[in-house]
């Protein structure tokens, strides 16, 4: 008996697919697969001889998709730092922006602080109907500064010690609102035209008004991260180099409900600010278990009040005996320890509470 052949087979197995599922016969005969092997020659392949291949080449350098020399023509850099569509922001693969999460945070936090505040110092806002509102918090290069401005701007400098700084900002909008509303104008739209440079009687509004601003953004670091700034002055202060390449955090908070936009921008070094937020994120307590915390109330701990302490030989201890008295080092007003587990842990005086001995406790024991 012989085997059945290939073609035995495949009629077979189409014979039982059609009489089991009529949906799934093919209707048309399958097209038979392709042969690939080397040519013998290239006209067999489908090369021309002007040098164009079977791909559609021109045999010039340039392929069939319109790139020219793709090797050599295409730009990878500029294809790598294109543009991106707003909002859209770029996956941080190499892990360049995870160290500095913390800063970012502290920041974002120190920037709604700012805002909340703000409203304090600058009252004239409420006349307007007018808010400030932090945006996202940026990681930005050391030698980063702000876009360039077409009128004058107001800045105050900030910093502490280990090579701190930081930055508050006005725009030219900004100096406006703030002169403007200090000023009491009804800021029906802030027609003001600034000169180039800001006057004496300008800049001691701004620096009076902007002082308080400043110390806002000293409380909301503080709170955030527990780094104390302080303000230097309103001139750019010298900074070495190893200070000046350090990554900073940067919060630009834009005043909304206007006809244009005062923009006052928070700067903070990236690296202390990090190492602050991870020392406060340590020392916070942290949450246990509440039934470990049950368990614990059960545990039985032993109190010893101490009235005193005294040294004797070998010999006295020896020769001790029933009705001998033994003399302890201070008076009956002095204070006793009171020991848990061996520990002195608090002081208290020996007072009779319902006809027993007993110790008051008044303070803890200092170690």
């Amino acid at each position: 008996m012989s085997a059945p052949g290939d073609d035995d087979w495949g009629s077979a197995y189409a014979d039982f697919v059609t009489q089991n599922d009529p949906k799934a016969a093919l209707t048309e005969e399958p097209e038979p697969e392709a042969e690939y092997g080397v040519a013998d020659d290239a006209e067999s392949f489908g090369a021309a001889d002007d040098g164009a291949d079977a791909f559609g080449g021109s045999g010039d350098g340039s392929d069939a998709f319109g790139a020219e020399g793709a090797a050599e023509g295409y730009d990878y850099e500029a294809a790598n730092y294109e543009e991106l569509p707003e909002g859209v922001h770029r996956i941080d693969l190499v892990g360049v922006q995870r160290p500095f999460d913390g800063a970012v945070a502290s920041m974002e936090r120190a920037g709604i602080a700012f805002a909340r505040t703000a409203k304090r110092s600058l009252p004239f806002l409420l006349r307007y109907r007018a808010q400030v509102t932090p945006t996202q918090v940026e990681l930005v290069a050391g030698d980063w500064e702000p876009a360039p401005s077409e009128g004058p701007t107001f800045t105050i400098y900030l910093g502490a010690s280990g090579g701190v700084r930081g930055m508050l900002q006005l725009n030219t909008e900004a100096v406006v609102l703030v002169l403007e509303g200090a000023l009491g104008a009804s800021g029906s739209g802030f027609e003001m035209q600034l000169p180039p440079n800001l006057s004496g009687a300008q800049r001691a509004v701004l620096g009076r008004v902007v002082g308080t601003l400043a110390s806002d953004f000293i409380a909301g670091v503080k709170d955030a991260a527990g780094l104390q700034l302080q303000v230097i002055g309103t001139e750019p202060p010298i900074l070495p180099a190893s200070v000046r390449v350090g990554e900073l955090v940067v919060c630009a908070c834009y005043v909304e409900g206007l006809e244009f936009q005062p923009c006052f921008t928070l700067v903070c070094s990236a690296s202390p600010l990090e190492a602050s937020a991870r020392a406060i994120e340590a020392r916070r307590t942290q949450k246990g278990d509440p039934r470990m915390r049950d368990a614990l109330d059960e545990v039985p701990v032993e109190l010893v009040a101490e009235l005193g302490r005294v040294t004797v030989n070998m010999r006295r201890l020896l020769g001790l005996k029933v009705g001998d008295v033994i003399r302890l080092p201070g008076s009956m007003e002095d204070p006793v320890i009171v020991r848990v587990e061996g520990e002195p842990k608090f002081r208290g005086f020996p007072k009779i509470s319902r006809g027993q001995l007993a110790i008051e406790i008044v303070t803890r024991h200092d170690t």
